[in-house]
């Protein structure tokens, strides 16, 4: 297999994505009359190619797990639709158990606060209560104290 000289790209994301396949062990192999870039991985002879003018970016990840799944590569690519809504519901999931938690000790200090003030309210009303049962003790010690009149 002979191997041509590498041409320049002229897009940056063609560029990149050359790049990324040189570092992980593909080789330029050619120019296909399309003008597309192909890359070999010299293990198999599969080959990858680039688009020599892109459009969008759904090539960008074709070309990826193109070379993932021929290098054996394991990527995770943040433009991976599944990743981005399992990170999401993620995200979701722990805003809400953060939010459970806060509810949970509002609940908790409520109720706390609550048995205070009960507490408090039981503590009065039992000294209420004494304090009358001293004043009627009063009352009884100074009638027993005085004389009966007749």
């Amino acid at each position: 297999m002979a191997y041509r000289p590498e041409p320049r790209y002229a897009h940056k994301e063609v560029r990149q994505t050359a790049e990324w396949l040189k570092a992980n062990g593909f080789r330029f192999l050619d120019v296909d009359s399309d003008d597309h870039p192909m890359f070999v991985w010299p293990a198999s002879g599969e080959t990858v190619k680039l688009p020599g003018t892109p459009k969008g970016h759904g090539w960008l990840d074709n070309v990826r797990k193109q070379a993932a799944r021929i290098a054996g590569l394991d990527i995770t690519n943040k433009r991976d639709a599944d990743a981005i809504k399992d990170r999401q519901a993620a995200e979701r999931q722990s805003e809400k158990e953060r939010r459970d938690r806060e509810r949970e000790r509002r609940n908790r200090d409520a109720l706390r606060a609550l048995a205070n003030k009960n507490r408090e309210a039981e503590r009065a009303a039992i000294t209420a209560q004494i304090l009358q049962r001293r004043a009627a003790l009063a009352d009884i010690e100074r009638l027993m104290r005085q004389r009966p009149s007749g």
